[in-house]
């Protein structure tokens, strides 16, 4: 990855930066310039810039590299950041922190794990036929062509060899056009406490059988 100039951006709390992050279909988010403070020569359109995040209310810090997609001037001035494709991990890092959540339970509920299921993806009123690549009890990635935008919602249907047919609702937060691996990141939606406690122990005693071969 080339250098990137350096965009210190501080937050009022971690209430404020959730809000951004929700605003805007993801990975991207609106900061808006401080009173009287106009976004450095670093924020162009295109330019790569390592974005330095601090909490006015709390010693917490980020780093994370993000293209600037739209640099709104004048009164309002605000920038549009995207975070890079290859830092999924530290985007889902910072808005489990936004969200409130604790960092070790989202090392905990964020652990995947690799596996090759044929899944079906209702998207609208259509069924299409993919794969899941990994998985974990709150979300998975979905293999297949042309996927949905994030904030897609959707619903996962699969087989399992002991539990039997298994449904999964969710919505898309991260989409995957390109390259060798197309598909979708899927986050898990659930009614209530009680559904999600069953549809983790199906995932649980899923993984923990062995998966069938891609070859």
């Amino acid at each position: 990855m080339k250098a990137a100039d350096l965009l210190p951006i501080t937050w009022a709390s971690r209430t404020s930066l959730h809000a951004a992050l929700e605003a805007g279909p993801p990975p991207r988010y609106v900061v808006p310039a401080p009173p009287g403070e106009p976004f450095p020569e670093a924020a162009r359109v295109g330019r790569l810039v390592l974005v330095e995040m601090r909490f006015a209310d709390d010693a917490v810090s980020f780093r994370h590299h993000a293209r600037v997609v739209e640099h709104r001037r004048g009164a309002g001035e605000a920038v549009t950041l995207e975070f890079l494709p290859e830092e999924q991990a530290v985007y889902d890092l910072i808005a489990c922190y936004a969200a409130g959540e604790a960092v070790p339970y989202f090392h905990r509920r964020r652990e995947r794990v690799p596996v090759r299921l044929l899944v079906m993806l209702h998207v609208g009123t259509a069924w299409r036929p993919g794969f899941l690549t990994d998985l974990s009890e709150q979300g998975a990635y979905v293999s297949l062509p042309d996927p949905p935008p994030p904030r897609t919602r959707v619903v996962l249907t699969l087989t399992t060899p002991t539990q039997g047919r298994l449904e999964i609702r969710g919505r898309t937060v991260s989409r995957q056009g390109e390259g060798p691996r197309p598909g979708c990141g899927v986050e898990f939606l659930f009614a209530s406490p009680q559904e999600e406690e069953r549809v983790a122990e199906q995932i649980r005693a899923l993984v923990r059988r062995p998966q069938p071969s891609s070859r």
